[in-house]
């Protein structure tokens, strides 16, 4: 494993880093375009890889680190759920819910509760960041629980896949610039909880305010017809 170490961070780092410059151009791209299902994939499949790479690197001997493991989680399960609700648009009627769309979810509830309670742990020993990992466990919590009445109630809106998958890829672009910052933070004079949360709160401005726009146009059109 230790012999590992050295290619999956360098693929760690290659694949984040061209995630952290495709996704921004995934989401100024006309939606539903060419360039934007390529920039998506891209952007998917090197957040898949960024994050399998950071839970093997989390787990070496000698290289644990568990805060990586957990944004290695939630960024798998974000792109995961985010690219598998384009599959859902069914959801309720012609679709169900699949065996990954339920591991993807229980995944996340187990790992959301873990980080709530080591976060918890943290902020018990007076670790301030213990709270950003119960932020971020919370965040996944919350998701957990959306997927759930979705997957066995189904949804009460047309376009909820579309919504899905805008939060979610967000959420995952997010979480590429959270650990941008977290690492090089230092180096740009960032406080580590500034670091952590920035782009949180800043980058949760975007989902929001694309969901508005296509809230607003299916309400004109629907209003026209």
């Amino acid at each position: 494993m230790e012999a590992l170490y050295i290619p999956l961070l360098y693929l760690h780092v290659a694949c984040g880093s061209i995630a952290l410059v495709v996704g921004p151009l995934s989401l100024i791209a006309k939606k539903g375009g060419k360039i934007h299902r390529l920039m998506g994939k891209i952007f998917a499949t090197s957040m898949i890889l960024n994050g399998a790479a950071a839970l093997l690197i989390a787990i070496t001997p000698g290289h644990q680190n568990f805060f990586l493991f957990a944004v290695g989680i939630f960024s798998l399960y974000l792109v995961g759920t985010g690219y598998r609700f384009l599959r859902l648009k069914g959801l309720g009627t012609r679709t169900h819910a699949q065996p990954i769309d339920w591991t993807l979810t229980v995944a996340m509830l187990i790992f959301g509760l873990g980080m709530c309670g080591y976060g918890g742990f943290l902020v018990y020993h007076g670790a301030t960041l213990g709270y950003v990992l119960m932020s971020f466990g919370t965040f996944g919590l919350v998701l957990v629980y959306r997927d759930g009445q979705l997957f066995l109630k189904g949804p009460k809106n047309s376009r909820f896949w579309l919504y899905q998958h805008i939060s979610r890829m967000c959420g995952a672009l997010i979480a590429a610039y959270t650990a941008f910052l977290v690492v090089h933070g230092e180096a740009l004079g960032l406080p580590p909880l500034v670091a952590w949360l920035f782009p949180s709160v800043v980058g949760s401005l975007i989902p929001s305010y694309w969901i508005r726009k296509y809230k607003k146009q299916h309400k004109e059109s629907k209003s026209a017809a």
